[in-house]
């Protein structure tokens, strides 16, 4: 079942979740400068891509499948990369710590 929200509520739903993440972001800013953030800034960059595709496109015509599904496989992507190295560095330290 599809429902077909009101335009206004789904800007606000997309800016209700860009100040989450940036709240978020700014609140663990010293923590994420210390890991390999690259990543992470094309995740987020492909993300607002895709979001800004899906906010502007015309009811009459849907918008272009590469710029919305392929921005968000890209930033799924980076996204996975960026958590894959974090994960890695943490678990690589655990283990260099306990043979010590």
């Amino acid at each position: 079942i599809a429902v077909q929200l009101p335009n206004s509520w789904i800007w606000l739903l997309y800016a209700t979740a860009a100040v989450v993440v940036f709240a978020f972001g700014w609140q663990f800013r010293p923590r994420i400068r210390k890991t390999p953030y690259g990543l992470l800034l094309a995740g987020l960059g492909w993300l607002a891509v895709s979001s800004i595709v899906t906010l502007t496109s015309l009811k009459q015509h849907d918008p272009p499948e590469v710029w919305e599904r392929g921005a968000r496989l890209l930033a799924a992507l980076n996204l996975l990369g960026y958590v894959w190295q974090v994960c890695n560095q943490g678990a690589c330290a655990a283990v260099d710590d306990r043979w010590r």
